[in-house]
Order: structure tokens, then C-alpha cells, then sequence
């Protein structure tokens, strides 16, 4: 290859024109504890503190690096050794990446020339430092850290294809032949415990999760439910197997230090168990309403029957029991039995209350998609989709029935209605966003190399990542391609009460390449861009593949601004609800921790109303609010006071001149 220098001189470094400074990360958690702290990194001037975020917490390597003084020597410990951690300059990063790409275009003869590699490198660094170009996420937290630092560990059963002898050959080293690849589409066999099964893939999904890969897999040749096993038995069913996958990778999610885990789960729509399916996620979602709703209803009955134990009496308080002679505990008992709390429990509040105590512990969940609510349910770690052939549809179109058929020999096993079973999907889709739909028979028919053997499943349809997604933590807008791997709050359409609301989006990543895109301009010259199967809301509430998109269609909006009730009114940012201007900060609040109670205010920690981040706001009482606020308008912070310059008086003395 021959390399041509854009942005670079020969003879001049890569960075040259672009200013590196010091900068700190942290991360914290909505209740505001620190996640993740690094101080003193050097970054691009220009970057924002976003991507310095996303650098610092996933793609610096935070182990095995060597250190190096503020004279550029490397530090050595009292033994001698050298001092290892963590990347803590962006060049560093750089090099690795840029290094390690030369590295092997020298080593296997790409370039013409050495200058051609030398081109290669300072043009590819200086593109990174200037956010011209990236890499997948593999990229970031795999290449070069063996080029780099010479780093090396136990293989981790990945093959690679040995550029000298043309063979795939098993890594020695889990660094030196990295993990770069984003994505896979990986085969299962209805087979529990050898090569290709179903163990077997939870195994290969930790490898590619741990290397911060995503990976999918259509399940429809696992039995369903109740069918015949080889020794005598019945097949657990598929959803049993389901479960423990997606354990697996919520375990993996919440370590490490690369992005979560990202699962895709695809299902033939005549699986034996497509219905339990289809509704999984829905009755999960039910569930987490359930433990949020019926935890703080547990909480405000038990406690109540608990303190109506407690009767004043002559010295002070007693404890009475018995209903006859304490009707406020009969109503209390009467309340938390309506309110189906257990009796077990409210039995409980007696001998709690004979041990002295005035109030009981009951643990309160809350909707946030980090709490212990949705840990505790299956079904949150994967995207899921069906494959829908054109079969389907013609029944569909005919009013007729769908079968559902056996793994094992392909008998019937079900007929359901064909229009019972997709209001089943869109019900499913509409409370929780899954399953997704992929079209079977279209995606085989255009298949570009049928010879591979047919397609069974694929990334989802997505937009592209530079379209800005409305996220309701204070940031505003956000291009989704610096939300990959995280979870936020998001505004959204309630379509049962048609106004805005906050959800949450999560298992963000890159989901397709080398698609079609469209760009769609709207009225006011604004655009974005997504593949042509991405489905769009109109006004009216109904959705529109971008394919089909025609000039005169009425998106349905959402409007945000900053403004100021009136002139003498702090201005902050609003967004419209449907019925009215509601003030941001309240939706970041009350997404993350539910409404703030009476007598209480949210409070902007820096006294900036527009910098509604979660870290941000604090709870704090009316009275202290108002104190707080009350004493920066004291003294020098007086508005009057400010205003009393020497100019001020001289225009005072001006005007009142000749007056007795």
C-alpha cells in the first residue's frame, strides 16, 4: 500500500497542532456515590468530557503498564522491578492501537516503503486524537497490548488464522492474537454437555463477553417444553435454558472493566415455545412493578401496625395487642390485610413490638434499572427477536391457524390463531420494547452468499451514531454512539396517555454494518440518518419503516428549551409533556429515586438550575433550601450591594443633585 499523508508532515510528529491537557474522569452512581475516579490523565484539549469519560473508565487498560516519571524514565519499585498500572495518557492508547496496525503491515508486507508505515502510523494518530476515526470497542480494550507492553496470559481458547502457514491455529496467548471483532452470530446444537451444545455456548459467550464482544444465536433447534428425551424423560424446555444464559451474562456485565455483556436471543415463531417466549420479558417487567409497588406498600402497613402496638399510657408508651382494647392496631391490621401484605409478617409486628421496637425495616425497590428490582428478574441481559417467514403471513392474511412443531420429530403440537398470536407480539412489544421482528424469508432471499448456508438470525434494525437520543439524566442530546454499552433514561411516548414520559434504554451497540442508510430531513432543515427497516413514529401515533417515509409525513416530535417563567424566575430547561411545561430536573429526580416528598426540595448542588445531572441534585428540606439559597444573597452577595459602584453613586448624586 501506498500511503498518502492528509493530515500529517513527514518529519513532524502526529500530534503536532493539537493541544494534549490534563483532565480528571468520575463516574458516579444516581444515589451519588463514586463509581469510578482517575485524576491528572492527559487528553486532546478539544475532546469533550463525554469521551474522556468513556476513554478513561473502558478503554484505558487499567493493569500491566509500565510506568514512566515526569522525566519520561521509566519508575522502578524497591526491589528494582519496574512499577506496572494503568494508561493514563491518550497517546498512550494511540500508539498501542496505530503501533500495533503498523507493527503488522510491516511484519506481512503491506506498505511499499518504510515511509509508507511511518505515513500509516502518524496519519492514523493524529486522526484518532482529532475524533476523525475510531475502532470498534475490541479495538480499544484488546489491540496492541501485547506490541505495547509485552503483555501475555493463559489462552483463552481463540483460534486465529496464521498469516505465514494459511491455517487457523490455536492462540498461545491471550494478547498477542486479540479479540477485535464486535460482533458474532454463533450456531447451538440440542445437545446439554459437548462441543457445539448448550453449555458449550455459555462458555464461548464468556469469552467473546469478557473481551467486550456482543454476540447472538437463534435457539429454535432446542425442544420445547415436555418433549421426549433420549433416555425416557421430558425436555425441561427451552426458557429453563434461557434463564441460566442470561445469568451468565448478567454476571459478566457487572464485572470488569470492558463494556456489558451484549446478547441477542432470536426464536422461530413455530417453536413449541414461542408463546412463553414472546411474553417473557412482559411478565418480568410485571414483576419488578410488583416487588416496587408491594414494597413500599409492606413498608407504610407493616409499620403502621406496628406503631399502633404502641399506646400511651400514664409513664409514657405500651404495648397493646389486643384488638379489643386498640381499635387504632384493628384498623391498622384491617388496612395491611386489604393491602394483601402476608399475615406471617403482620403477626410478626407483635413480638417486634413486645422486643421494644418502633419501627421495622422492610426493603423498598425502586424502578431504577440498576437496583436490586431488576437483578432479581430474568430475561434483562439480551435483545429478543422472532424470525417471521412469509408462511406466517399468509395465515395471517387468510384469518387462519399458525402450528407450532416439536424439535425432535416436527409434529404439531399447537395450532393458535394466526391474528392471536402477532396482537400477542405487538402487545409484548409495546409494554417492553421485545421481541423484535426479523423477517425470514426476506432476509434469506436476499441473501448475498447463499453458499455460507441460510441465515437464522442477525443483528437488529438501528440508527446511525450520530443521531442525538433525547436522554433524560441532564445531558439533553446525546449521539448514540457515546451511549454504546451503557444503560440511560430516555424520553419516550406513553401511548396509552400519548405524553412524554422517561424509559430506559439499554444494550446499546452497534447492531449492523454495510446496510442501506437514509437521511431524513425534516421542515426546519434538520436531519438524521438510520437503515431503511428502522421504524419511525408518526403524529398520529402509528409507526413507519424510513424506507417508506414519504414528504409531507408528520413526525411525532418532542420539544425541550430553556426558559424562565417569568422575568424575575430562574430560567432552567422544560421540556412539554403533552399537557404542559415540566421543569427537567424533577424528571431526572423522580426517574432515579420517585417524586420527592412533601416538604422537601431538589437542590442544585453547584447553584447552576441548568445542570440537571444526576450527581447534581441533592434532596434537602424547604427550610434548609431557603436558607442555603438565603445566604447567597447576603453580604458581598447582595444584588443591591453589587450594584453600588463608584459609577452608581456618581449617577445617584447626578440625579438628585439641587433636591432638599
Amino acid at each position: 500500500m501506498r500511503i498518502e499523508r492528509r493530515f500529517t508532515r513527514k518529519g513532524q510528529g502526529p500530534y503536532d497542532g493539537i493541544q494534549f491537557v490534563k483532565r480528571s474522569s468520575e463516574i458516579r452512581n444516581p444515589d451519588g456515590s463514586v463509581v469510578f475516579k482517575l485524576e491528572n490523565i492527559d487528553v486532546p484539549e478539544q475532546w469533550t468530557q463525554l469521551a474522556i469519560d468513556i476513554l478513561a473508565q473502558k478503554y484505558f487498560r487499567k493493569a500491566g503498564v509500565p510506568q514512566v516519571g515526569a522525566d519520561g524514565k521509566p519508575l522502578t519499585g524497591s526491589e528494582g522491578k519496574p512499577v506496572s498500572g494503568g494508561e493514563r495518557d491518550a497517546r498512550q492508547v494511540f500508539h498501542r492501537l496505530a503501533g500495533c496496525w503498523t507493527h503488522w503491515g510491516k511484519t506481512y508486507g503491506y506498505f511499499n516503503t518504510k515511509e509508507d508505515a511511518t505515513a500509516f502510523y502518524d496519519e492514523m494518530c493524529h486522526m484518532l486524537a482529532r475524533q476523525m476515526a475510531a475502532p470498534n470497542s475490541p479495538q480499544w480494550f484488546n489491540t496492541g497490548l501485547h506490541f505495547a507492553y509485552n503483555l501475555s496470559g493463559p489462552a483463552q481458547g481463540h483460534y486465529y488464522v496464521d498469516p505465514k502457514s494459511k491455517h487457523m491455529t490455536k492462540a498461545s496467548n491471550a494478547f498477542e492474537h486479540p479479540q477485535p471483532h464486535a460482533c458474532f452470530i454463533q450456531s447451538i446444537e440440542d445437545d446439554l454437555v459437548n462441543d457445539g451444545g448448550i453449555m458449550d455456548l455459555w462458555t464461548r459467550e464468556a469469552r467473546l463477553f469478557k473481551y467486550g464482544s456482543g454476540t447472538g444465536t437463534n435457539f429454535s433447534r432446542l425442544r420445547g417444553d415436555n418433549e421426549p428425551l433420549s433416555g425416557g424423560g421430558r425436555s425441561s424446555g427451552l426458557m429453563s435454558f434461557l434463564k441460566i444464559g442470561d445469568r451468565a451474562a448478567g454476571a459478566i456485565k457487572s464485572g470488569g472493566t470492558t463494556r456489558r455483556a451484549a446478547k441477542m436471543v432470536c426464536l422461530d415463531l413455530d417453536h413449541p415455545d414461542i408463546e412463553e417466549f414472546i411474553e417473557w420479558k412482559v411478565i418480568e417487567e410485571q414483576k419488578v412493578a410488583a416487588m416496587v409497588a408491594g414494597s413500599k406498600i409492606c413498608a407504610q402497613r407493616l409499620n403502621a401496625v406496628l406503631k399502633a402496638c404502641h399506646v400511651p399510657d400514664g409513664s409514657g408508651t405500651k404495648v397493646e395487642t389486643n384488638l379489643q382494647s386498640n381499635p387504632a392496631l384493628k384498623d391498622a391490621i384491617r388496612a395491611a390485610r386489604q393491602a394483601y401484605v402476608p399475615e406471617a409478617y403482620i403477626q410478626r409486628m407483635f413480638s417486634y413490638a413486645q422486643e421494644g421496637f418502633t419501627h421495622f425495616a422492610f426493603h423498598e425497590y425502586d424502578v431504577n434499572w440498576d437496583g436490586k428490582a431488576y437483578q432479581t428478574v430474568s430475561g434483562q441481559n439480551s435483545n429478543n427477536s422472532i424470525r417471521v417467514p412469509n408462511e406466517f403471513f399468509e395465515a395471517l392474511e387468510k384469518d387462519g391457524d399458525w402450528q407450532l412443531k416439536r424439535r425432535t420429530d416436527g409434529k404439531v403440537t399447537k395450532k393458535i390463531k394466526a391474528r392471536e398470536l402477532w396482537d400477542r407480539i405487538a402487545w409484548a412489544a409495546w409494554i417492553c420494547a421485545d421481541p423484535g421482528t426479523q423477517y425470514d424469508t426476506t432476509i434469506n432471499e436476499w441473501h448475498t452468499c447463499p453458499e455460507d448456508g441460510r441465515i437464522n438470525a442477525s443483528n437488529p434494525c438501528c440508527i446511525t451514531g450520530d443521531t442525538l437520543i433525547a436522554v433524560a439524566d441532564g445531558r439533553n442530546a446525546v449521539p448514540i454512539k457515546d451511549l454504546v454499552g451503557q444503560e440511560v433514561p430516555v424520553y419516550a411516548h406513553d401511548h396509552a396517555s400519548g405524553r412524554t414520559t422517561v424509559s430506559r434504554m439499554w444494550n446499546i451497540g452497534i447492531k449492523r454494518h454495510d446496510v442501506p442508510v437514509f437521511r431524513v430531513t425534516l421542515d426546519d432543515g434538520s436531519s438524521f440518518r438510520a437503515t431503511d427497516d428502522h421504524l419511525i413514529m408518526l403524529r398520529d401515533g402509528t409507526y413507519r419503516q424510513v424506507k417508506d417515509l414519504c414528504i409531507g409525513d408528520s413526525l411525532m416530535p418532542f420539544h425541550s428549551k430553556v426558559l424562565a417563567p417569568q422575568k424575575t424566575r430562574t430560567r432552567r430547561r422544560y421540556y412539554w409533556t403533552g399537557s404542559g411545561w415540566q421543569p427537567q430536573y424533577r424528571a431526572v429526580w423522580n426517574y432515579a429515586n420517585g417524586p420527592a416528598p412533601d416538604g422537601f426540595h431538589i437542590h442544585h448542588v453547584d447553584f447552576d438550575a441548568l445542570n440537571d445531572s444526576l450527581p447534581n441534585l441533592v434532596l434537602l428540606k424547604q427550610e434548609e433550601h431557603a436558607a442555603l439559597h438565603g445566604e447567597m444573597i447576603r453580604g458581598d452577595g447582595n444584588p443591591a450591594r453589587r450594584m453600588m459602584t463608584d459609577q452608581w453613586r456618581q449617577n445617584i448624586s447626578f440625579a438628585v443633585r439641587g433636591e432638599r
